[in-house]
C-alpha cells in the first residue's frame, strides 16, 4: 500500500502518528524530519533549568523506539526539497550521510501527505559582529546548545533575553529561579502585551522583579557587538547592556515555505480548512506551520485536538476539527497566570474579581456573555473549569 507520510517529528507529527496507530493499524505510515526524530514535549523547554533537566531528560525516546511502538517508518536527518503535488511525491535528501552511504535526491510517494513542519523563530535584523551569536530556543537540539553554553560559562552567567512575549517570560521565571542573572527587554512597555492588559501586565512584570529579572521595556536592540568575551546591546534608548549570553524570544513564523513552493496556498501559516486539508489534494497541515479556518494557535491544546480529528480522516472517516475553550497556561510561577484571549469588539466590558493572592478578570460581551478571562494567583485559577464553561467553543 502506498503510505501516509508525516513530515515533522514534533509534537504536532508524533501525536498525529499515536492517534492514527488507534485506528489503523495496517497502512504503512512514514515520518520524515530534517532532525534526529526524538520525541520530546516542546513545552517542557521553556521549565526546565528549574526542574534540573537535560536535553536527553527531556527526550522521552529516540526514533528507533518511536518507530518501534508505532510501527511507522522514521526517515530521520533527512531533508525535503520538494513537494509535486501532482504525482503525489516527495524528493528528498539524506543529510550528514556517513561516507559510503547514497544521499543523493530520492524520491517517495504518498497517498496522503501531512504537513507538521512546525514554526520558526522569528530573526531580529540586528547590527554588529555578535549579532549571529545570539541563541534561539525552539527544539531540543536548540536547548541542548543553550544548556551547554550555560554551563561551560558557570553559575554567575548574566542574560539577557530579547522579547517580553510568552516564551520570553517563561524563560525568564525559569532561568532566575535557576539562580541566573536575567534581563528582560522588549519594545512593548509591559510584558505579555498581545495576551493580557497593562495592569495585568505590569503586576507580572513586578512580580518576576520582586525574584530578581530586571526589565528594560519600551526599548529595542539595534546592535550587538562583542566587548570581549561580553555582548553588548546597543538599545534603542541610547543605553547599553552587557551579558555572558543573550537570548532572543521574539516570536515564530510558521514554517510554509516548503508548501509555497508546492502551488499550496499560504497567509500567515499554511491556509486549511475545517477538516485541515490544504488547498491540495491529499495534502493536510496541523500544528504551528497551519491556520485553520483563520485561527492560528501554536499551542498544545489545538494540536490535540486538530491530531485526533485528521487521524479519523485519514483513517476513512471525515472528521471536522472543533476547538473548545482551550485557555493558555503560562508557565510562571512567580505569578500563576492562566488565559483566555477574548475578541474584543465594541460594547464588550471588563470586570475584575479581587482574590485572596491575585485577580479574576472577566472579558464580557454586550449582553453580559463571557468571552474570555485572565486568571491570576493561585486562588484565582482555581476557577479555571467552572469559567471554561461559561465560554462559547472557538470553532464548532
Amino acid at each position: 500500500m502506498t503510505p501516509v507520510i508525516i513530515l515533522g517529528s514534533g509534537m504536532a507529527g508524533y501525536t498525529l502518528a499515536r492517534e492514527f496507530r488507534k485506528l489503523d493499524s495496517e497502512t504503512p505510515l512514514i515520518m520524515v524530519s530534517s532532525e534526529d526524530g526524538a520525541s520530546y514535549a516542546k513545552p517542557g523547554l521553556s521549565n526546565a533549568f528549574t526542574a534540573g533537566k537535560s536535553a536527553d531528560a527531556l527526550a522521552q525516546a529516540d526514533a528507533l523506539k518511536m518507530g518501534e511502538t508505532l510501527s511507522m517508518t522514521i526517515m530521520a536527518n533527512t531533508q525535503v526539497s520538494a513537494i509535486n503535488t501532482a504525482d503525489k511525491t516527495l524528493t528528498l535528501q539524506v543529510m550528514d550521510a556517513p561516507p559510503g552511504t547514497d544521499n543523493s535526491d530520492q524520491t517517495l510517494e504518498y497517498r496522503d501527505l501531512v504537513l507538521a513542519v512546525g514554526a520558526s523563530p522569528i530573526t531580529l535584523p540586528i547590527k554588529g559582529d555578535a549579532a549571529d551569536q545570539l541563541l534561539q530556543v525552539n527544539s531540543l537540539q536548540d536547548y541542548r546548545v543553550f544548556r551547554d553554553r550555560l554551563e561551560q560559562l558557570g553559575a554567575d552567567t548574566r542574560i539577557g533575553i530579547i522579547g517580553a512575549g510568552l516564551i520570553g517570560v517563561e524563560f525568564a521565571n525559569d532561568l532566575i529561579k535557576a539562580g541566573y542573572a536575567v534581563t528582560l527587554m522588549d519594545l512593548a512597555d509591559y510584558p505579555l502585551p498581545k495576551l493580557i492588559g497593562q495592569d495585568q501586565g505590569q503586576a507580572l512584570q513586578t512580580a518576576l522583579e520582586d525574584d530578581g529579572v530586571v526589565f528594560k521595556m519600551g526599548v529595542s536592540v539595534a546592535e550587538a557587538s562583542f566587548e570581549g568575551a561580553e555582548i553588548k546591546l546597543g538599545l534603542s534608548s541610547g543605553d547599553s547592556a552587557s551579558f555572558d549570553l543573550v537570548l532572543s524570544a521574539v516570536g515564530l513564523r510558521p514554517n510554509t515555505g516548503l508548501a509555497k513552493e508546492a502551488g499550496i496556498e499560504c497567509g500567515l501559516g499554511i491556509s486549511v480548512n475545517q477538516l485541515l486539508k490544504t488547498s491540495a489534494d491529499h495534502v493536510y497541515a496541523i500544528g504551528d506551520c497551519a491556520v485553520v479556518e483563520g485561527h492560528f494557535l501554536p499551542y498544545v491544546m489545538p494540536l490535540m485536538s486538530e491530531a485526533r480529528a485528521l487521524a479519523k480522516t485519514l483513517s476513512g472517516e471525515s472528521t471536522l476539527v472543533k476547538y473548545g475553550v482551550m485557555p493558555i497556561a503560562v508557565k510562571t510561577p512567580s505569578q500563576p497566570l492562566c488565559i483566555l484571549p477574548a475578541q474584543r469588539t465594541e460594547g464588550t466590558r471588563t470586570e475584575v474579581v479581587d482574590t485572596e493572592d491575585g485577580h479574576v478578570i472577566k472579558t464580557l460581551g454586550s449582553d453580559g456573555e463571557l468571552l474570555g478571562f485572565v486568571l491570576m494567583g493561585k486562588a484565582a485559577l482555581k476557577e479555571r473549569m467552572a469559567l471554561s464553561k461559561e465560554v462559547p467553543d472557538l470553532l464548532s
